[in-house]
């Protein structure tokens, strides 16, 4: 990734100032930190594991875009939220409502593209300065800008105008702004449910990170914050009535036989190739992860040779390969499958 570096300290050599660039946080800003994990890998996981708890719970074919990128086209991603807690709030936000306008209304945008400039703070490229709190802090000031939260966000009608524009703009079916910005109203109640519903104890978040795989939303959410077990189920029938599919008719013998790849194992594997761009493709944590997946393919072995733990292995293997050569430009190639 190339870095454009508007930083200039005196008496560090730019190799040195390279390297420190390589090991600083991503560019979606907490302000204040209350986790000790990154919002933005927190927001993944818990947005994967709605993702998977809407399609094969309940029935609605709602898949959020979870891996939220840094860029849109090659202009970062600034946007300085008040802490860690109130980002992962943003994302989710932003995340359901452009997962919902897509079904909805054939909408391309992504989370990255629907950012308003109000939300934003622009510079030329990548600048250390705004990862630096000393200087983050001045620079906000000279640009009239806050650290934002989750309800200045979703109070804000020039905010939500923006972001109906740029979902309308991009979508295939004919909606108008007003129409866009009336859905997004519609779901501001449940989505503020959720976000009530994240609490600032950092436990609970470390709680999440460390579960084994993808959290699963009835086993595990609901015993650690049965209230936002309730939110998502309260957001779950609201989607029912926008986006529930027809029941398919029970498929022919030949046609069982052809399996798609596992929902579960498509969401892991992209979560552990996010982690790896946010330590910049370490070769620590390359090894990490292809053992991690070594793990799960001899898992797979012990187990009974069926339709589905054939397409995981496949997934499995491929993924170690990508990492092996280096070639994570094919992310977007698993990511449409």
């Amino acid at each position: 990734m190339s870095l454009v570096v508007s930083l200039s300290l005196t008496g560090v050599s730019h190799v040195l100032q390279t390297l420190f660039l390589s090991i600083m946080p991503v560019l979606w800003i907490a302000h204040e930190s209350k986790t000790k994990k990154d919002p933005t890998l927190i927001h993944s996981r818990l947005a994967n594991a709605l993702t998977v708890h809407l399609i094969k719970k309940k029935n609605v074919p709602l898949e959020m875009q979870g891996t939220i990128s840094n860029y849109s086209g090659r202009e970062p991603i600034y946007v300085v939220a008040k802490d860690d807690v109130e980002l992962a709030k943003i994302l989710m936000f932003l995340d359901i409502v452009t997962s919902v306008a897509k079904k909805k209304f054939g909408s391309r945008a992504r989370v990255e593209d629907v950012v308003p400039a109000e939300m934003r703070v622009f510079t030329a490229g990548k600048d250390v300065r705004l990862e630096l709190k000393k200087y983050r802090e001045k620079i906000l000031k000279e640009r009239n800008k806050k650290p934002l939260t989750f309800e200045d966000v979703i109070t804000s009608e020039k905010i939500l105008g923006i972001i109906a524009t740029k979902i309308a703009s991009s979508a295939k079916q004919k909606a108008s702004i007003e129409e866009v910005k009336q859905m997004i109203k519609e779901y501001i109640p449940y989505i503020k449910k959720i976000a009530n519903a994240y609490p600032d104890d950092p436990a609970f978040y470390d709680k999440i990170m460390r579960i084994p795989g993808l959290p699963d939303v009835e086993r595990d959410i609901k015993q650690l914050n049965p209230k936002l077990y309730r939110a998502i189920e309260d957001l779950a029938e609201k989607l029912k009535e926008d986006l529930r599919e027809p029941e398919k008719p029970e498929l022919q013998k030949s046609e069982k036989t052809q399996q798609s790849i596992d929902l579960n194992a498509k969401l892991e594997v992209l979560s552990i190739l996010k982690g790896l761009e946010f330590v910049s493709f370490s070769e620590e944590a390359k090894q990490k992860a292809i053992e991690k997946l070594s793990r799960r393919i001899e898992e797979l072995l012990e187990g009974e040779v069926t339709g589905e733990s054939v397409c995981k292995l496949g997934l499995y293997a491929l993924v170690i390969e990508i990492i092996k050569r280096d070639e994570f430009d094919r992310i977007k190639e698993i990511e449409k499958v």
